[in-house]
Formats: structure tokens, sequence, C-alpha cells
């Protein structure tokens, strides 16, 4: 289990907490940047991100977390979604996913998206910063430390 104050945690717990206005479409964007959106058939785009971010191998961790941090930060830099129109047209199409939820053209989903951008990017200057993911990589996780290395 990832520690709560890890990138990794902290990556799950943004995503977790976003609107459902502009939540979808950001799990689809970064599922898509790993080659695992399936758009053909129902997807928990959670899940998938969440196994993305989680591989069981630390190293492959670390990696995965800075990928995954660089996708978001490409995914939130426009904030009126421009780049987006065409993912959301293809989720509204999906199974499983409710039509006419995924207009990022409303005053209220650009709020919401201005809103994670400025969150994510608060983020970026400390839990997901290139220190904090380099941790990730020199540190084991838990329970995998020689006795008397513990912080």
């Amino acid at each position: 289990m990832q520690n709560q104050r890890s990138p990794d945690a902290a990556l799950l717990n943004f995503i977790e907490r976003l609107p459902t206005t502009i939540r979808d479409v950001i799990l689809a964007r970064c599922c898509k940047a790993f080659g695992r959106l399936q758009l053909t058939q129902y997807q928990d785009l959670f899940a998938t991100f969440r196994a993305i971010v989680t591989p069981n191998n630390p190293e492959a961790r670390a990696y995965a977390c800075a990928m995954m941090t660089a996708v978001l930060e490409l995914a939130l830099h426009d904030e009126l979604a421009v780049t987006h129109t065409a993912l959301a047209a293809e989720l509204e199409t999906a199974p499983g996913r409710q039509p006419g939820s995924y207009d990022l053209q409303t005053p209220i989903a650009q709020k919401h998206w201005r809103a994670a951008r400025e969150e994510f990017f608060a983020l970026r200057k400390e839990m997901l910063d290139a220190a904090s993911l380099h941790l990730m990589l020199a540190q084991p996780p838990e329970g995998l430390r020689p006795a008397g290395l513990e912080r």
C-alpha cells in the first residue's frame, strides 16, 4: 500500500476529487496517453488510471507516476478544453456512459477545469515535483527497508 504522502497517492487523491463535469474526460485523456482507452466497451476509467499509476514494481511505479504527472500537466493546460472536444464526443457514444454529460464548453465545466488546473499545479510544486518523484526511486517501499533505516 502506498504512503498517503507519496506522489502516486497524491495523483489518485487528486483524480478522485475531480468534479464529474470534467473527471471522465481527464481520465480518458490519461488512459489514451498510455494506450489503455477502450471506447468500444464499458471501461472503469478510474480503475484503469489506478492500474497505470500503481504497478507492483517500485521502479516502474515511480516512472509511471512521473509520466502520468506529465500527461496530466498537458491535459489540464487547455482551460477551454478545445483539445478534448473530440474525446468528449467519443465518450458520449461509448457504452455505459451518460449522453449529454461531457460538454466542456459550459461555464461550470470551464470553472472546474481552471480550479483543477490550479490545484494540480500547486501539487506539482510539492507532492509531484521532481524531488518527490525521485524519492520514490531512491527509497524502497514500506516493508522492504533494511532494519534501522526507517524514516
